[in-house]
């Protein structure tokens, strides 16, 4: 047996392990169980996978047969300080999985999940915390030890001292090897909602897991990363803490008014993944919605934190000092009661405006006051200078004491705020506005439930604007707008007029934002603005997901730091959850860090990028992280490191299995291997590559660029010869020819751009060839032949115009080409040229991506105003609808159309249509143009309008198209009751439809089908309507001349038992009787096909049956149809079987089977929660509520649309509420409304909405007709 004495480093360590393990002759089992660790930590520890902490060591080696314990830990602790001595890591096997590359201790990445918070708590943190020695060893004891309660819930009242005894332990927490903080500290005004603590505390899991956190985290996303967290840190031998302070500071916590958002105690696990610990603070009493059985209900769990001696001295003081302010003269009385009005701070600047006194005199009155009273924070709790600083209160206690002292003047400073909100608002919320107005005024509103003023702040677009400018992204409007919206529809009876229009807005911001380019972000940190960059960039997040992160914030970070802010640069680095992008940013932040001579950050960074990229799974991120680690070493002066991880990159880089990824990884290591190993080296690697020419190419193109930097043009121009693209190679002589350029080389470049010249003419391909003459013409322009470069650019662009864009792809591809056209001009020197090429450019994502290409461009220059100008530029055409949310915006009119029409406003509708029309022409692109008429055509057939319809139509050249259109208006038109119309439509779309066979045979032979169906849904109609009116036999005639299924036949048949039961004529209801027998014979279920469609058909054909024959008083035959459709149900399953009883349930309910149709309606619900699919279970289950509404039972509809998932299918949850509008009641139509409002897009419920509140409309065709104005600017 090995002596503990002996052991100083990992390797006896390890065989030290594996002798007590073997030694023990016990099994792992046997020793978790007498250790209280999990086997896997024994295996890996025993093995030498994982170092363990000290309690571990302890219990394993008494497990073992040891008996004295203390050598043991000291071993462990003296391998730990040699290793963490060691400068470099050693290097792991080739192709290590995550499990094993993160057990090597030697450099670790900084506890980030701690870290990125720490700067919020330590605002909290006493300067020096007295007396509560035992209570921190507590807290430490409770983290560490191996059983017991889950929960450590600290109690105490107010000024107790639980925020700093918390801030405290968190900021000095246990041993990071051992335990893993997660903290969460409630700040009254700031983060203070169950949105901010889900947000807050999945972004540092997502650090801890190494993976992106869900961008609008759900209760769900919650506990699953907790237990991920829990298992990963107990595999890694350490514990889970989360830490939250001041439950009881919660806004939603205990609050009077209805609210449907929990509190964020109601989040806490009731039963924590095994291993994990939560410690909680707050007064006695829990939020309300915590469930009886949670453990913050427990009385064992809770710990009565006694105030000491020292902060009931604080307290005593600083209410003394608060009546003493408030006897003060009447301006600090005044000042004061402004504070705690807002809810929040108020800076001198705002303070002044409110009180109409200068600056210099709040400041004046404000330094006198006790900082037990009022502490001076700036909006990121920085302390900043003079006006912009923020005045709070300094306890939450004492805002609660000044709110009861003071409860007879607080409306009157409410008034004076909203009256100075009010001028604001007046004069456009200019730029000189408070910023409180923006921050927190809109809370304020809230809390005092001004749902007006709500409202008017949320669709106020000038106030949009200047927050847009404030906070570089819609977000806070967006969160105004949804906050409002909650607040409506927590009422009993929804206000549904601010509804809509909160909805409107809320969904014109959304589609505004969809086409900020990648690109933009990073030019705004160029530009200084290094918050509206962040914002921008994590805008991006919210709306396309954290994937987005590996591109726009690593640039974000990249610019920050070439602007020279490192600590910002590093902060947002540090933010990035996934390994790999968190890497690559922390290198660029590196190379500023050796530009800057910042030799031990540069070191820090080094060490944490290559930690992370020791624990990255994903072999070919691995490589390419290990490999920019190594440039970036070398060029920090570590040539040794350099090659170790440039050795290991490769290797890992090789190990890759499948051949694409393994190629595309080399291509990526030729640079960082030229850099540092040589070039001899990188172009073997580069010739190595075999899976794709194109990667070698592209590999060789590097090496190019490498030997150019060594002004061997010669060997240069060799290397070039040897690509085999033409496209690539013109890339590579013209990249080399830049770098012989700026190295002053004039006899090199002219050889080198003459080449590229060359070659660039055999490029096939219009756009390739285009990009490849911009390289040249770049190349020439760095060698200042400005006349060449202008020629080259000419030959480009006429490349581009050349491009076909009659489709929207081509379009597209065109739009591309002169972005690099625009890019390259700019970066000539022609910026003018640039420009106009820019406007140019019909494909608004694209424009705005050139606009913020050449900004940049602009911004390295040095011309900042320039610059500015057009990255406004970018964004305002970015948020310039495009062809998708044009789409949008046509089938939105449609739907405001139909409404109209139905409620009379003819005038309204005409506006809609010259809107929609308007919409469609504007569009670019002769196929987008031509689909879009076709809406706006339908959209007129809608309005009643079909002479306008057919004048639209006409504009549209492809015939495929013209017949498509033909036919959608055909269709709206017979709906509108216009039958003769219809039918000529139709035919002239049979016509077009024949025409279009000549280009495009299948699809258009497909179409003429759909137009033959259309045509025989137009004589059904007709024979409905003549039915509904009367005159059956007519009904009947058109019925029988019409090649129709059985299900289109039973919908005649239901029409005209409408009329009959009305009429009450035996003769009718007999015929109708004998008809509706004679479809069903005809329905045989073995004559169906083996297809659960026409299994589906045949149940609502039946179904329909059952409906007619109740009609004329057969209850008995309807019970018949009932259960021979119920029978054929049962023989399908998923979703057909669930539709198929959805739709039997509904025909029991109408034909008087009501304990029938509930029992159905039971088991289509069934049915459809045992659908996978997430899409089709929601569609199935709208049938469900819509049958369980027919059943008058309400409260089942409701709990079914409740149990869709919005996140994922918004539009059916919508429809699910909106079944609810049959209702009788008024108040629960009205709430169903809202709801479906507050979920998707407005248009959805726009029919509905007008049915209730006919007033809406008016305001929904001005708001819509404001969104789909022209944009002038």
């Amino acid at each position: 047996m090995i002596d503990p004495h002996r052991i100083h480093t990992r390797d006896v360590w390890n065989a030290a392990m594996w002798q007590l393990y073997h030694g023990s002759g016990l099994s792992y089992h046997v020793l978790a169980e007498r250790c209280g660790s999990s086997t896997s930590t024994l295996q890996r520890m025993a093995t030498g996978q994982s170092f363990p902490r000290p309690s571990t060591v302890r219990s394993f080696v008494q497990a073992c047969g040891e008996s004295d314990l203390q050598p043991w830990v000291d071993a462990r602790n003296r391998v730990r300080a040699s290793d963490m001595s060691v400068n470099k890591p050693p290097t792991p096997p080739v192709g290590m999985r995550e499990a094993e590359a993160s057990d090597d201790p030697v450099i670790r990445p900084a506890p980030q999940h701690v870290l990125d918070y720490t700067h919020t708590v330590s605002r909290f943190a006493a300067p020096v915390l007295k007396g509560r020695d035992a209570e921190l060893a507590e807290l430490r004891d409770f983290c560490l030890r191996p059983s017991g309660e889950s929960y450590s819930y600290w109690r105490g009242t107010a000024w107790a001292g639980k925020t700093a005894l918390l801030a405290a332990f968190v900021l000095a927490p246990p041993d990071p090897e051992e335990v893993t903080l997660i903290a969460f500290f409630v700040r009254a005004g700031a983060q203070d909602d169950y949105q901010d603590f889900l947000r807050v505390v999945t972004q540092q899991l997502g650090v801890v897991l190494g993976e992106a956190p869900p961008p609008h985290p759900s209760r769900a996303d919650l506990d699953s990363m907790l237990h991920s967290a829990a298992r990963k840190c107990g595999e890694e031998d350490r514990r889970l803490v989360l830490v939250v302070d001041g439950l009881d500071e919660d806004y939603f916590a205990n609050r009077s008014r209805p609210r449907r958002r929990p509190s964020i105690a109601s989040l806490l696990p009731e039963r924590p993944p095994d291993g994990m610990r939560v410690i909680a603070s707050g007064r006695p009493d829990p939020p309300v919605d915590v469930p009886k059985c949670h453990p913050l209900r427990d009385p064992g769990v809770a710990r009565e934190l006694v105030p000491s001696d020292h902060a009931a001295v604080i307290q005593q003081r600083a209410e003394q000092d608060l009546t003493d302010m408030l006897d003060d003269t009447a301006l600090s009385r005044r000042l004061l009661g402004l504070i705690v009005a807002a809810g929040t701070g108020l800076s001198i600047r705002c303070l002044a405006a409110l009180t109409h006194k200068s600056e210099r005199k709040i400041k004046r009155r404000l330094a006198t006051v006790s900082g037990r009273v009022l502490h001076r924070l700036g909006t990121d709790g920085a302390t900043t200078p003079d006006s912009d600083s923020e005045y709070d209160l300094a306890h939450a206690d004492l805002r609660r004491l000044a709110r009861t002292l003071m409860s007879e003047e607080l409306d009157d400073h409410r008034r004076r705020i909203f009256a100075g909100a009010e001028e604001y608002r007046r004069l456009g919320w200019p730029s000189q506005t408070p910023e409180y107005l923006f921050r927190s005024f809109f809370r304020m509103l809230e809390d005092v439930g001004d749902l007006p003023r709500m409202a008017e702040c949320a669709t106020d677009l000038a106030r949009q604007g200047r927050m847009r400018d404030l906070f570089g992204a819609d977000t806070a409007a967006l969160t105004e707008i949804t906050t409002a919206q909650d607040v409506i529809v927590a009422q009993d009876n929804p206000d549904l007029v601010a509804m809509v229009r909160l909805a409107i807005h809320r969904d014109r911001l959304a589609a505004q934002n969809h086409n900020t380019p990648l690109n933009l972000p990073p030019v705004w940190a160029l530009l200084g603005d290094i918050d509206r960059a962040e914002a921008s960039a994590r805008s991006h997040l919210d709306r396309h997901g954290w994937e987005r992160q590996a591109e726009v914030l690593p640039s974000v970070t990249k610019a920050t730091a070439r602007t020279g802010h490192l600590d910002r640069a590093e902060t947002i680095a540090r933010s990035i959850c996934t390994p790999w992008v968190r890497a690559k940013a922390l290198v660029w932040v590196a190379e500023a860090a050796v530009q800057a001579g910042a030799p031990e950050r540069t070191t820090t960074l080094i060490d944490d990028a290559q930690a992370i990229g020791a624990l990255i799974d994903d072999l070919r991120s691995k490589a390419l992280t290990l490999g920019a680690v190594a440039a970036v070493a070398a060029k920090a002066g570590q040539p040794e490191r350099a090659a170790t991880l440039i050795d290991q990159a490769e290797a890992v880089a090789r190990s890759i299995t499948d051949v694409n990824s393994a190629s595309s990884a080399l291509v990526l290591l030729v640079e960082a291997t030229a850099e540092v190993s040589g070039i001899d080296r990188a172009e073997a690697l580069a010739r190595a590559i075999t899976a794709e020419y194109e990667d070698r190419d592209k590999a060789l193109m590097s090496v190019t660029e490498a030997v150019a930097r060594t002004g061997d043009v010669q060997r240069t121009e060799i290397t070039a010869n040897s690509i085999t693209a033409p496209y690539w190679r013109t890339r590579a002589l013209a990249s080399a020819a830049g770098i012989v350029a700026e190295a002053g080389d004039i006899a090199g470049v002219a050889t080198l751009i003459a080449r590229a010249h060359d070659i660039a003419d055999s490029i096939d391909g219009l756009e390739q060839q285009a990009w490849g003459l911009c390289s040249v013409a770049e190349a020439a322009g760095k060698a200042r032949d400005r006349d060449l470069a202008g020629r080259l650019i000419d030959r480009a662009e006429a490349n581009a115009r050349a491009i076909d864009t009659r489709s929207s792809l081509m379009a597209d591809q065109q739009a591309r080409v002169l972005v690099a056209v625009a890019e390259t001009a700019a970066r000539i020197g022609d910026l003018d040229r640039a420009d106009a090429i820019i406007r140019s450019i019909v494909v608004l994502a694209q424009q705005a991506w050139a606009l913020a290409s050449v900004a940049e461009v602009v911004a390295r220059a040095g011309d900042v105003e320039r610059a500015r100008a057009l990255i406004l530029r970018a964004e305002t055409v970015s948020r310039t609808p495009d062809l998708m949310g044009q789409r949008e915006l046509l089938s939105g009119l449609r739907s405001v159309t139909e409404a109209a029409v139905e409620a009379g406003d003819l005038d309204g509708a005409r506006l809609l249509v010259a809107r929609a029309e308007a919409i469609a022409r504007s569009i670019s692109g002769a196929e987008d143009r031509s689909g879009a008429l076709a809406s706006a055509a339908e959209v007129a057939a809608v309005a009643g309008d079909p002479t306008r319809a057919d004048a639209v139509i006409k504009f549209i050249a492809d015939p495929y198209v013209q017949a498509w259109a033909l036919m959608r208006t055909g269709d709206a038109t017979a709906r509108a009751g216009s039958f003769d119309q219809a039918r000529e439509l139709l035919g002239r779309a049979a016509t077009m439809a024949r025409r279009a066979e000549r280009n495009d045979f299948q699809r258009a032979r497909s179409l003429g089908s759909s137009i033959d169906s259309a045509a025989n849904a137009v004589e059904l109609g007709r024979a409905e309507a003549a039915a509904k009116s009367g005159n059956l036999r007519r009904a009947t005639r058109i019925a029988d001349s019409v090649r129709c299924t059985h299900e289109e036949q039973a919908k005649v048949l239901v029409a005209m038992s409408d009329f009959v039961a009305r009429d009450g004529t035996s003769k009718r209801a007999g015929d109708l009787v004998e008809r509706a027998e004679t479809v069903a014979d005809s329905i045989r279920i073995d004559h169906i096909r083996v297809d659960p469609f026409e299994h589906e058909r045949a149940v609502r054909t039946l179904a329909l049956l059952a409906k007619v024959v109740a009609k004329t008083g057969d209850s008995r035959r309807a019970g018949s149809y009932i259960a021979r459709a119920e029978g054929i149900a049962d023989s399908i399953i998923g979703a057909h079987e669930a539709r198929a009883l959805a739709s039997v349930a509904e025909a029991a309910v109408d034909t008087g089977h009501h304990d029938r149709g509930r029992s159905l309606i039971t088991r289509a619900e069934a049915a459809a929660d045992s659908i996978d699919n997430p899409y089709t279970r929601a569609s199935v289950l709208v049938s469900v509520a819509e049958a369980a509404v027919r059943a008058s039972d309400l409260d089942r509809a409701n709990a079914i649309a409740e149990s869709i998932d919005p996140s994922t299918t918004p539009e059916q949850q919508a429809l699910a509420f909106l079944t609810l509008t049959a209702s009788q009641e008024p108040h629960r139509r009205a709430r169903a409304t809202a709801r479906a409002l507050r979920i998707a897009h407005w248009h959805l419920s726009i029919r509905e909405l007008v049915k209730m509140v006919p007033e809406a409309l008016a305001v929904v065709i001005a708001e819509v007709d404001a969104a789909t104005k022209p944009d002038v600017s």
